[in-house]
């Protein structure tokens, strides 16, 4: 399956997020933010398996989040659109593939609340900064196990 390696460009966070070259600890990112993202997945010989870009907001207090983005992998690209209202128990997905098919999917949802998603982040390592913002790597070998 080969290893995981997950390489996060946080471009633009509201909520003064703390990110600078000079101090390379890893974010400290809130539950309530919005972002643009990019990510690459890449095997044990660095060769890339997907690319995924988009931009997420979620508000925790409100129990929302939405993420929209393009996947592209093996050079197919799917967009995307996940929007889970959890104070109504219902989530959205909504996924397009290159061909144009559009799929639909709503589920019940009984979480009580947004599921934390910053937990890989304290093991996450500085690997430089591009483009005027840091670039923070979380490696990831599970696929493996």
């Amino acid at each position: 399956m080969g290893f995981v390696v997950g390489a996060l460009f946080l471009l633009s966070l509201s909520f003064g997020a703390v990110l600078t070259a000079n101090d390379p600890m890893p974010p400290k990112i809130p539950e309530t933010f919005s972002s643009w993202y990019f990510f690459l997945d890449v095997d044990n010989q660095s060769t890339i398996i997907s690319s995924n870009e988009g931009y997420m907001a979620r508000d925790v207090l409100g129990k929302r989040a939405l993420q929209t983005g393009t996947t592209v992998l093996s050079g197919m690209f799917y967009s995307y659109s996940f929007l889970d209202i959890l104070n109504k128990n219902a989530s959205y997905h909504t996924i397009w593939d290159s061909d144009g098919n559009k799929t639909c999917y709503i589920y019940d949802n009984d979480s009580p609340g947004l599921m934390p998603m910053w937990d890989w982040i304290q093991n996450a390592t500085y690997i430089g900064s591009d483009f005027n913002e840091d670039i923070w790597m979380y490696y990831d070998d599970s696929a493996n196990k």
